[in-house]
């Protein structure tokens, strides 16, 4: 198993946080507590949290939750359990951020009422327990159509199609 340095740790709490999302409150608590841990230099991390005889130390801003994350972390080298929730959180945010009108915020509000897919939204906009703007409403309506990539071909043959029309609107011929 490898040892972990205390920057180790403190950057895979950073990873966490950066999955958790900028407007989670997670994102605030993993963040500090990496603060907290590059600057615990006389502190040796890994051996504390490897070592169950001895008492946790004191580190400011690091508390039961993050301490059972970095003991995890640091006696089995991952906390998948965490990560994938918070990846299936970060995958339900990117997708809903798609959405015309919807920024990170309305994006976290959703994933932490637990709903994770558009389907999730769409169901829950009909049941009327979610309220959309109408832009966001037409936004999830057209989901579909304005996240899909229009093929190259098909923009060439479309640009070669209005080119002349579009130049001799613009530049009408004087007779």
């Amino acid at each position: 198993m490898k040892r972990y340095t205390n920057t180790d740790i403190a950057n895979e709490l950073h990873s966490l946080a950066e999955l958790a999302g900028k407007t989670s409150h997670k994102w605030i608590a993993y963040n500090a507590a990496a603060t907290s841990i590059k600057a615990a230099t006389n502190i040796d991390i890994y051996s504390a949290a490897t070592q169950t005889a001895s008492p946790r130390p004191h580190i400011p801003r690091v508390g039961d939750k993050i301490w059972a994350i970095i003991t995890q972390f640091c006696t089995t080298g991952g906390y998948t359990d965490i990560r994938r929730q918070l990846q299936a959180a970060a995958d339900a945010r990117a997708i809903f951020t798609k959405i015309i009108g919807v920024g990170d915020a309305t994006a976290d509000a959703w994933v932490n009422a637990g709903i994770h897919s558009l389907d999730d939204l769409r169901v829950e906009v009909e049941a009327k327990r979610i309220a959309l703007s109408h832009v966001q409403a037409l936004g999830l309506k057209y989901y579909e159509d304005l996240n899909t990539r229009i093929p190259r071909a098909e923009v060439e043959h479309i640009t070669k199609a209005l080119s002349p029309a579009i130049i001799d609107a613009a530049h009408p011929v004087k007779g």
